[in-house]
């Protein structure tokens, strides 16, 4: 499968494939499996840290876990093809909401100003909010 043409799908399709015991969510191990499956790529550590713990997600009783539906965000996100898609905007947004509830916190939102733009001016967050 190619980089450039995961859609959704076909992600969702390797969600339930990788969800071991159809827990319905992934785990780090399932999440590992999955992205090989898609990208034929083994994720890094500090991305597979990235999407569990910067996002979030929901303690189980195994550890964290991802849900179906920010798995299909992540996946369509990395393989580019969003990039084409008049909803890109709708689909970043979802990317950091971390409850997928349609909002995302003042503090959620400074974070990952800090984590990925670290040159904007904290003057500049609050002046546009």
């Amino acid at each position: 499968m190619s980089l450039s043409h995961v859609n959704r799908k076909e992600a969702e399709f390797t969600f339930h494939t990788c969800d071991d015991g159809n827990k319905g969510f992934l785990d780090k191990e399932d999440y590992k499996t999955a992205v090989i499956s898609l990208f034929g790529l083994m994720p890094t550590d500090s991305e597979i840290d990235e999407v569990f713990v910067a996002g979030k997600e929901q303690k189980e009783e195994d550890g964290l876990s991802l849900r179906k539906d920010k798995f299909i965000n992540l996946m369509v996100w990395r393989s580019g093809s969003a990039l084409n898609c008049y909803n890109y905007e709708r689909l970043l947004f979802d990317c950091f909401d971390p409850l997928q509830d349609g909002f995302i916190k003042i503090e959620d939102f400074e974070k990952i100003v800090q984590k990925y733009f670290p040159k904007v001016i904290q003057y500049n967050i609050q002046r546009h909010i």
